[in-house]
């Protein structure tokens, strides 16, 4: 990878050359799913564990899996899907984080959230 780091999660989120490109599952762990990023500057797509981003959440997490079921829309298994969940499953606040990661380098946020910083090494 071409080493490139970010001193805040809100610098990496805001940088045009990071592009959120999808979300890899896990279903006993939820917060151990990856958002996939592909990183333009040296092409490489890689991944941040969804746990790294759920203080953006704060809304309902439902405590029942729809996943596989008839209600299943398989949004969770499809890695490249971004959309949002309409259905009231466990897995569907994921989808909502998917949504604001998505959308944070547009928002005017404030930058007081304290982080570690990530980095595409």
């Amino acid at each position: 990878m071409c080493g490139s780091s970010w001193s805040t999660r809100e610098a990496f989120l805001r940088d045009p050359s990071a592009v959120l490109a999808g979300y890899q599952a896990h279903f006993e762990q939820l917060e151990l799913g990856l958002l996939l990023f592909h990183h333009r500057s040296c092409r490489t797509t890689f991944g941040i564990p969804v746990g790294a981003f759920t203080d953006l959440y704060d809304g309902p997490i439902y405590q029942e899996s729809l996943h596989d079921g008839d209600r299943c829309n398989k949004l969770c298994t499809d890695h490249k899907a971004l959309r949002r969940c309409p259905e009231q499953c466990r897995n569907s606040w994921l989808r909502e984080v998917l949504h604001l990661v998505d959308g944070y380098r547009y928002e005017q946020r404030d930058a007081s959230s304290a982080d570690n910083g990530y980095s595409a090494e």
